[in-house]
């Protein structure tokens, strides 16, 4: 399915796993007032396994609320992403 814009995406990502995102933003939030920034790694330890339903790329809408301010970005050190930037963020 193709979306012409990042918000039609968004937006229909958010209808369809809502339940889903609801559940780890709620982890973000929970990991963001624990630690000084947290990142979509972060989240991704925290939760279950993500169905195999569901594309990896969702973890991307985790931070799109205005309640995170991004502080810049890191290397990640999951191995099958080769060391990529990734945004750390912290709870507003």
């Amino acid at each position: 399915m193709a979306f012409e814009t990042k918000d039609d995406a968004l937006n229909a990502l958010e209808q369809s796993r809502a339940e889903w995102l609801a559940q780890a933003r709620a982890t973000a939030w929970e990991l963001g007032g624990r630690q000084d920034s947290v990142n979509v790694n972060d989240v991704r330890r925290a939760m279950p396994p993500l169905p195999d339903d569901i594309d990896p790329r969702v973890f991307g809408a985790i931070f799109v609320k205005s309640r995170w301010e991004c502080l810049g970005y890191r290397a990640t050190k999951r191995r099958t992403s080769h060391g990529r930037p990734i945004a750390q963020f912290r709870r507003l």
